[in-house]
């Protein structure tokens, strides 16, 4: 079993060779770095989700953590998880979060995400409104 089979779970299908030993070897990413592995359409979804928490959460540190971008004061706030054809807003929960819309999605009671298929999906107040109820639980 190749060394990508046994991590699929935790990796994106579109690493490059040059990416990946980065990672293996432990060298610093920048999010430049991480946005450009995608196709055109992605890199687009996850610079709009990385807007919104940015101009909205100008506190929040911005990082490259378990090779995806990471958004945390002292306690992880969320991540965006990008695969080839969707993006995952991942939002960690502490509490108890009104998602009136429906928009969170998952099994797990600790992390919920959001799917965003295309910048359509994207429902900027909303996922403002969930945001700002996780950094204050």
């Amino acid at each position: 079993m190749s060394f990508y089979q046994i991590y699929k779970g935790l990796l994106i299908k579109s690493f490059t060779a040059k990416w990946l030993s980065k990672v293996i070897i432990g060298n610093r990413m920048e999010i430049g770095e991480y946005i450009i592995q995608f196709p055109t359409e992605i890199q687009e979804i996850v610079e709009e989700l990385r807007n919104i928490i940015l101009s909205n959460f100008s506190f929040l540190n911005e990082d490259i953590k378990f090779c995806i971008p990471v958004y945390m004061t002292e306690k992880k706030i969320c991540s965006i998880n990008s695969f080839e054809d969707h993006v995952n807003l991942m939002i960690w929960i502490r509490g108890e979060i009104k998602d009136s819309h429906s928009l969170l999605q998952g099994r797990n009671e600790m992390i919920k995400f959001i799917r965003v298929e295309s910048l359509s999906d994207i429902k900027s107040e909303l996922i403002v409104d969930l945001l700002a109820q996780a950094i204050k639980l």
